[in-house]
């Protein structure tokens, strides 16, 4: 239905350079590695076996502040201007829960799965990570919503459980010459709102496909920000933010696309299959940063 991502693993290291705004562009950057929590994907190769409906924590972070205050002294010893000021913008962090219904290597057991799902239209995504296949379908901002979920598709997964995504804060440093940092920031932000919308939209009784199309447009009109404004970077210290940005934007269009066909179809299912692949994305989009 939807195509499975992986979540990998591109490591960019840092270059040093004695001009203050490639510095502090640079610094941007290496704020977005430090400035959220490392993730201990050693959990997530674990598969569980649910004998109660508590939440299963998907991603686990650990406290680094050390690292960053010794990153903020090295920082400070290379500027070599010291006139200009330097801004902060800030990305939200966020949550999303969804039910999780496999989490296995085979590939051919993830396509019976998958197919299964299908035929229930039942709404799913894969992801991989560190070659483990995660199967998760209902996917909502709100916790009890997507419980209500768990007891349905545990008559065929009996191990389904609730899983909570948490996604991390991101602090971009910037100086005025690289304000549009400010204005990919804030556009992303709308993106985890518009996100927001959706799921409430799906959580209602009522599902106006009218309020479906707006929700869309606009996410449509928020990615045309980011890339308009990610498209100025132009330093090859930013190519790993740079081009694996576009990457996400470019599959968020090809959602939103395939998203619209979908519901003027009535296969809404497919719909919301493309929702949690677009959440997916993003998280997919975060790890390739580490």
């Amino acid at each position: 239905m939807n195509r499975r991502k992986t979540i990998y693993r591109g490591f960019n290291k840092r270059r040093k350079n004695k001009s203050f705004g490639k510095v502090l562009f640079i610094g941007f950057l290496i704020s977005i590695l430090y400035l959220y929590n490392k993730v201990d994907l050693e959990s997530l190769k674990t598969n569980i076996s649910s004998n109660n409906t508590d939440i299963k924590k998907e991603f686990e972070y650990n406290d680094i502040k050390d690292e960053v205050n010794k990153l903020n002294e090295d920082k400070k010893d290379e500027k070599t201007e010291k006139n200009e000021d330097v801004n902060v913008a800030n990305i939200n962090e966020w949550t999303f829960y969804t039910v999780q219904v496999a989490s296995i290597e085979d590939i051919n057991e993830v396509k019976n799965i998958e197919k299964n799902l299908t035929d229930k239209k039942i709404p799913f995504a894969t992801v991989n990570i560190d070659n483990i296949n995660k199967v998760q379908t209902y996917s909502f901002f709100d916790k009890e919503v997507t419980r209500k979920y768990l007891n349905e598709l545990r008559v065929d997964y009996p191990d389904a459980f609730l899983a909570e995504v948490k996604i991390p804060a991101l602090s971009l440093e910037y100086t005025k010459k690289y304000n549009y940092i400010e204005k990919v920031s804030s556009s992303l932000n709308n993106l985890i709102e518009n996100f927001k919308n959706e799921s409430s939209f799906w959580a209602s009784e009522n599902v106006d496909l009218t309020k479906y199309k707006e929700i869309l447009d606009s996410r449509s009109n928020i990615v045309a920000e980011i890339e308009k404004e990610t498209k100025n970077i132009d330093y090859e210290e930013s190519k790993i933010f740079r081009d694996n940005l576009l990457e996400y934007t470019k599959s968020i269009k090809e959602n939103i696309t395939v998203s619209s066909k979908s519901a003027n179809e009535q296969d809404l299912s497919k719909s919301k299959s493309l929702f949690l692949d677009s959440m997916q994305g993003y998280l997919e989009f975060i790890y390739s940063l580490k």
